[in-house]
């Protein structure tokens, strides 16, 4: 602390001092004052010493901050606050407040220099810290935005608006109750663990994962501190691999050549319905007449027509609730579903039948009449899934053997395992394999 006066020629005249100046200027005595005002200030700052002098010659005040270099060479930073006055003889005064800062901004410069070191660290990383205040009515206010979150806006932040007003602004619509219950958990003193979705200012969707810690502060203010980091990759290769998992379960439980269920699927499904011992569950193997003459006099290409053709067929006379699937080669399986009787199933069967053979099937080799054998069986008390086929089974070799384009149930069987013969008023609708 110290006063001079400015004399006319002006030299300055220490009037007072505190002791010991070079604590702070790094020259002793009244040379550590006026080491304040000449030769000893950094050649750097010689523009700011001529601004404080030119101030305090105009008697007006100047706070400022300069360096000194003192009898040792060392620079010192020094915050030098001048105050002019005049007396009430025309005297002018300066009195002055000289304080080392060197430390201070050496630490702030270190303290700089890590920020620095921080922020490139963290933009260097996938993830985003993001602390914001929660207010009493659900706003939220920046508090620390770190590097990288113009990664996950798809841009960088609009001027004059904050980061984290465009952050909220841009949650998914569907997501933002979601965002909105998570808000209260942490309200409520409870961590966030989330994922949602934002629209980037690229219009571009973007799954980010928000994991988020709520801390209280003494004046009653919220704060949450939390690291957002962008998992849509992550999000789109789950999406594509339960894609890809559907179609493998789709493709071992179908079908490659008609679409519809495969023995897999179709023993899974009679299998489900034994367990739970289903009222009304009966079963119908077919086998389509004659294949064999198709394939080998038109070509595999033509057979594998046919098939599919049958598929559908089956697929459209079938009720809702029952499933028609390829058992192989050219048998098919249709699980009937809620059949009450004998009668019952023999009408369902006698429909798919009809819905064969009524009509010639499109082919590449022209139309050609097809019809099916069917073998009906419905499950007794203690029958399995094998024990069920093996009934179905039975019933539809006595089809074939018993003449073909016919529906036979397991009750029709005598005791040699052999079908009643036709009437003779059927023989006229047996389809017989031939091309139209």
């Amino acid at each position: 602390v110290y006063t001079v006066q400015l004399l006319d020629d002006d030299e300055l005249h220490v009037v007072v001092r505190s002791p010991q100046p070079e604590r702070v200027t790094g020259h002793a005595g009244d040379a550590g004052v006026l080491a304040l005002w000449g030769d000893a200030v950094h050649p750097d700052d010689g523009n700011l010493l001529a601004i404080a002098c030119g101030a305090a010659r105009a008697g007006l005040d100047w706070d400022g901050e300069l360096r000194v270099v003192g009898e040792d060479g060392r620079e010192r930073w020094v915050w030098h606050r001048l105050r002019a006055r005049t007396d009430r003889v025309g005297r002018r005064f300066v009195d002055g407040v000289a304080t080392d800062v060197t430390r201070r901004l050496e630490q702030r410069a270190a303290l700089d220099d890590a920020s620095r070191r921080l922020e490139a660290v963290l933009g260097a990383i996938a993830e985003v810290l993001l602390s914001v205040e929660v207010l009493p009515d659900g706003r939220l206010l920046p508090a620390y935005v770190g590097p990288g979150l113009e990664r996950l806006l798809g841009g960088p932040v609009p001027p004059r608006v904050d980061a984290v007003t465009i952050w909220s602004a841009s949650i998914h619509p569907e997501d933002r109750p979601a965002f909105g219950g998570a808000l209260s958990d942490l309200a409520a003193g409870e961590p966030v663990d989330m994922e949602y979705r934002v629209v980037g200012l690229d219009n571009r969707t973007r799954w980010v994962r928000w994991s988020a810690h709520p801390r209280a502060l003494g004046d009653g203010r919220l704060i949450v501190d939390g690291i957002l980091s962008d998992v849509t990759e992550r999000r789109l290769l789950a999406v594509r691999l339960a894609s890809e998992l559907s179609a493998a379960e789709r493709a071992a439980r179908h079908d490659q050549l008609t679409g519809i269920a495969n023995r897999v699927r179709l023993r899974e499904v009679i299998g489900r319905a034994l367990e739970a011992e289903r009222d009304g569950l009966a079963l119908l193997l077919l086998d389509v007449d004659r294949f064999k003459g198709v394939n080998d006099t038109y070509g595999h290409h033509v057979g594998d027509q046919v098939l599919v053709e049958v598929a559908r067929r089956l697929s459209g006379a079938v009720r809702e609730q029952d499933l028609v699937g390829r058992w192989g080669g050219e048998e098919f399986c249709v699980v009937i579903d809620r059949v009450r009787d004998d009668a019952t199933l023999r009408r369902i069967g006698d429909g798919l039948r009809r819905a064969l053979a009524a009509v010639p099937f499109p082919t590449d080799a022209g139309p050609l009449r097809i019809s099916a054998s069917f073998g009906a069986a419905r499950p007794a008390a203690t029958t399995d899934v094998d024990g069920l086929l093996e009934e179905a089974d039975r019933a539809l070799y006595a089809a074939k053997a018993g003449g073909r384009n016919r529906v036979v149930l397991v009750g029709d069987l005598d005791a040699d395992g052999a079908a009643p013969p036709l009437p003779p008023e059927s023989d006229e609708g047996r389809a017989r394999l031939e091309a139209a």
